[in-house]
């Protein structure tokens, strides 16, 4: 059968932005881990499997997180967690969207299905082996691009003061 295949990821010193959380800066390090957990009844993975989690940012720079599993290591509800590779934080390359790719061998999809040796996101979507596309993204921005949302939330308080003000005035002079 196959497995459930989960990700993590936060900032390593968080920042609130007009009491939200703000989104990871450009050259920010946060944190990533990722995890396989079998939820069938039969063991997993049939065979031995190298699962690869990259992410990866717009520069094309990223980091690599590996899970090695042996033929089957992991029970029934059982998993297996891997933080990233290299240093414990990760330094946020570039603005844009980090994307997160997912490969797995062996590869072969047709004896995958069949074996049940394939991965799956929390939204039961099957994980394609090749890691050509994207399973999960966050956005990471620029300094710029904080600096100019923070001057345009000035400059929409800005006028909405000034609109109270010309409406105040408009009804005392009634």
């Amino acid at each position: 059968m196959p497995a459930l295949f989960t990700h993590t990821e936060w900032p390593a010193c968080p920042r609130m932005l007009f009491g939200l959380r703000a989104p990871i800066l450009e050259r920010d390090e946060f944190f990533a881990t990722a995890s396989v957990m079998n939820d069938s009844d039969t063991p997993f993975p049939p065979s031995d499997m190298i699962i690869t989690a990259r992410w990866q940012f717009a520069n094309g720079h990223g980091t690599t997180i590996p899970i090695k599993l042996s033929k089957g290591e992991l029970g029934k509800g059982q998993g297996k967690t891997e933080p990233a590779t290299g240093p414990a934080r990760i330094a946020a390359q570039a603005s844009g969207y980090a994307q997160l790719y997912l490969s797995y061998e062996p590869s072969d999809m047709a004896s995958n299905i069949r074996n049940g040796g394939f991965l799956y996101d929390t939204a039961h979507r099957r994980i394609d082996a090749d890691g050509k596309y994207s399973v999960a993204q966050f956005p990471v921005a620029s300094i710029t691009e904080l600096l100019t949302l923070r001057a345009l939330w000035l400059a929409v308080v800005a006028a909405v003061l000034s609109g109270v003000g010309v409406l105040l005035t408009v009804l005392l002079r009634r």
